[in-house]
């Protein structure tokens, strides 16, 4: 049976969005804290959950022709509702200066980091962070380890799009985990054009518009 984040949650999140600086400092992220602080005294959710940075991460691998890079995404913050025993609700916030690459070293490496962070792709200095507020949450018979849809809405930039992603959420007293299997999302329906096929970019220049991504998660009780 389907789960939806509560309507008063719901309306906190969509009532923060349309407020919010387009220029998204850290700072001002932090909303998802009085959203969820919102669900806590408003509806029965008894417990909410913060996740702890240092130990969650996000993977990302992009491919071109005739090669491929990966490496990893850092979160700013992030909060995770539960109720009965069930995920309801929650928001990540991603650190987009922290976009690390993996598989070169040295320059190369620095190189790379630099120009994914420049306005070719996500600008950072103007958008410090990008977004994944969840809008509905749907528990699931497991299937192969998956027990949760979590669909929601993902801001990249100026851009925000609907997201759906299968995870395996697992709700103990002292910690949740959340963990996906590789998702894909389309650069382009976030205004990430740059060598992209549909431009007109020459063929063996072309970078795939597809974007491998696999989210690991690990929140902590929130104190006091």
């Amino acid at each position: 049976m389907k789960k939806l984040i509560p309507f008063f949650v719901l309306l906190v999140f969509l009532a923060l969005s349309a407020c919010k600086n387009q220029t998204n400092a850290p700072q001002e992220a932090v909303s998802s804290e009085d959203a969820l602080e919102t669900s806590r005294t408003t509806t029965s959710i008894a417990n909410i959950y913060e996740v702890d940075a240092a130990n969650s991460v996000i993977n990302w691998k992009a491919t071109k022709v005739g090669g491929a890079h990966n490496g990893t995404l850092k979160l700013f913050s992030g909060r995770l509702a539960v109720d009965a025993g069930e995920m309801v609700a929650g928001e990540v916030v991603m650190d987009m200066s922290s976009i690390g690459v993996s598989d070169l070293t040295g320059d190369d490496k620095t190189k790379l980091e630099n120009h994914l962070k420049s306005a070719d792709f996500f600008d950072a200095e103007n958008y410090a962070t990008a977004e994944f507020r969840f809008i509905q949450v749907q528990p699931l018979k497991d299937s192969e380890g998956i027990n949760y849809s979590v669909s929601g809405n993902l801001r990249i930039k100026t851009a925000e799009k609907p997201v759906t992603v299968p995870a395996i959420v697992t709700i103990a007293e002292d910690k949740i985990t959340v963990t996906t299997p590789t998702f894909t999302i389309n650069r382009n329906d976030w205004g990430i054009n740059y060598r992209s096929g549909l431009l007109g970019t020459v063929k063996d220049k072309i970078i795939n518009d597809e974007i491998e991504l696999s989210i690991n998660l690990v929140a902590l009780p929130r104190k006091g």
